[in-house]
């Protein structure tokens, strides 16, 4: 973990070094990620501020889409949704190229599909549930024509949006989904939190196969990694499964 971190940080400078916005953009944005997903809200802002001061140099639509879809991923997880939506929005009045799209899915990148699939939280908690819906199924559409690992990552996504919504039902179908594609693939990063919704909503499903012990190794596996922006969310899972088997005092005890 602390090699990829490095390494980020030294492409970041040589790609500054040479002035290859090209190259900038998507080290960048995998430095700002590398920061939500360890929980540094302080590092992340930083990287956010460096964020918007490039998408002023850049001509590139998609690559200032991929920037505008960063900040808006950014700002949702700091709980700013209008502003969160409004980024959104913006990148996909930028482009809406989808055979461009993938030649960024190597880098990691896809905005258009990112922006659709994120976009869906915010239209839901500002009311707009349909166009919500829309979105998310856009998303997994282009996803799936795009690229394996980004399917996965979208699955999961709308996975973790319905459990989130308390569609249980939806949230297993589209994990179990997400956990198929993984197995296929032999994707690896993100399949521990795909297993971690997929116990979930089947413990809410009520399925006498599953108990809390299941999901609470599946959030150690999670926290072996390093990983800590989910892990409160997760931990809640954890809290109403003990709940469910009518041990509410260790539920506490894991919040």
């Amino acid at each position: 973990a602390a090699d990829l971190e490095q390494n980020l940080t030294r492409a970041q400078d040589l790609s500054e070094e040479l002035e290859e916005l090209s190259s900038l953009v998507p080290v960048l944005i995998g430095v700002g990620r590398w920061h939500q997903v360890h929980a540094d809200r302080v590092a992340a802002t930083v990287v956010a501020e460096q964020e918007i001061r490039l998408l002023e140099r850049l001509d590139d639509p998609l690559l200032a889409s991929s920037l505008t879809v960063q900040l808006g991923t950014i700002a949702l997880l700091q709980g700013e949704i209008d502003r969160a939506y409004e980024y959104f929005h913006r990148a996909l009045a930028l482009s809406d190229d989808a055979q461009e799209e993938t030649r960024l899915v190597p880098l990691g990148l896809a905005p258009i599909t990112f922006a659709l699939l994120h976009s869906s939280p915010t239209l839901w908690l500002s009311g707009r549930i349909n166009q919500a819906r829309s979105n998310m199924k856009k998303s997994l559409i282009r996803a799936q024509k795009a690229h394996p690992a980004l399917f996965f990552n979208a699955l999961f996504r709308a996975a973790l949006t319905h459990q989130l919504l308390r569609e249980p039902v939806a949230a297993k179908q589209l994990a179990h989904q997400a956990l198929t594609v993984a197995d296929e693939y032999g994707i690896i990063l993100s399949k521990e939190e795909a297993q971690i919704v997929h116990t979930a909503a089947r413990l809410q499903c009520g399925d006498p196969k599953i108990g809390s012990a299941i999901l609470a190794e599946h959030i150690r596996a999670y926290r072996a990694t390093g990983a800590q922006l989910l892990l409160p969310l997760y931990l809640s899972f954890l809290a109403e499964a003990y709940w469910r088997e009518h041990d509410p005092q260790k539920g506490l005890q894991v919040v």
